[in-house]
């Protein structure tokens, strides 16, 4: 009669992993979607397993240190298990470079083309998100920026702790500032066309959960943002007007270009339904980015650097509409 199986598996935290967040270590070492993983820990399925012989429940942002004991159900195997882990691991990686082609690497910054419908982060109601699967692919990169779920473009991704640290440190700064900066340069396909060619747009954003809305200056809990816009070219698609727009923003709030094109410009970004638009694919692109140079060890390059995101094919019937080539 054979032993019966164990309930729980243990993973021991090597040197080299000491410092990463819990969440990615686990992910590294596991065959999962990163679905499952954040379901077992918001029930508090995952712990520490102390010297003492205690159990510390553990959240996805603490840290593993060296020779830390990490309890794991039995229905998240091991990639130290499975004979087929390579097999499983070659698999993943193909999965992860068809899904975001690798656009620009180095050895502290990496910039990947993410799809539309790709969420960033996981969550209660994401199945496969973009640092699921960046974790399963390696346990060095590190998320710095997000992108709306149905925004394309470039992703920019650290390689190391020292690299995620500087680059944080630029995406939270606003040009100007004497420090690292980031610059990014969207491209967005508007329904409408906005009274005025260019501008700045100045609204106040307050985040009310699920929608964003601009607020007067004063608002308790409203951020400003900035956020300027050219008008590229201007003419009709599917029997309605349409406007290739842009845009550079100097702060980052969340939807904030989507909220001031729809808000401000009352021209809507094409396929938002959320505030206005239509149905089908968003038209938000971030087309160029730029940022620092940063080495593995957090050094910076004299230049920044330089990166430009193609455009999705299904922008092609507006572009041939407008008589703009795709990928100009």
């Amino acid at each position: 009669m054979s032993a019966p199986s164990k309930a729980i598996r243990m993973l021991s935290v090597p040197k080299h992993a000491h410092g990463q967040r819990v969440d990615r270590y686990v992910l590294s070492q596991t065959h999962m979607p990163s679905s499952l993983l954040f379901r077992h820990l918001r029930k508090k399925t995952i712990a520490e397993h102390t010297p003492s012989g205690q159990r510390r429940k553990l959240q996805g942002s603490d840290r593993v240190h060296a020779g830390m004991q990490i309890q794991l159900p039995s229905s998240l195997v091991t990639s130290q298990t499975p004979p087929a882990a390579a097999v499983d691991n070659e698999h993943v990686q193909r999965f992860v470079q068809q899904t975001m082609p690798l656009l620009c690497e180095t050895s502290g910054v990496a910039v990947f083309l993410k799809p539309g419908g790709l969420a960033c982060q996981g969550g209660t109601h994401v199945g496969v998100s973009a640092a699921g699967l960046l974790a399963q692919m390696s346990a060095e990169y590190r998320l710095v920026h997000r992108l709306d779920r149905g925004t394309t473009g470039a992703l920019v991704v650290a390689r190391s702790r020292a690299a995620a640290s500087v680059l944080a440190g630029a995406f939270a700064r606003q040009p100007g500032a004497g420090h690292p900066t980031v610059e990014k340069t969207y491209y967005a396909v508007l329904s409408g066309h906005p009274r005025q060619p260019q501008g700045t747009i100045t609204a106040a954003l307050h985040n009310c959960g699920t929608h964003v809305r601009t607020a007067p200056v004063g608002t308790p809990a409203a951020k400003h943002a900035h956020t300027a816009y050219r008008v590229l070219r201007q003419g009709t698609w599917n029997g309605g007007p349409v406007s290739l727009v842009a845009l550079r923003i100097a702060t980052g709030r969340k939807h904030q270009i989507r909220v001031h094109c729809a808000s401000v410009l009352r021209c809507p970004v094409l396929g938002d339904q959320r505030y206005g638009g239509s149905k089908g694919e968003l038209f938000l692109h971030l087309h160029r980015i730029g940022v620092p140079d940063v080495d593995a060890e957090g050094g910076c390059g004299e230049r920044p650097l330089s990166v430009v995101a193609p455009f999705p094919e299904f922008w092609k019937p507006v572009f041939c509409a407008l008589g703009v080539p795709l990928g100009k």
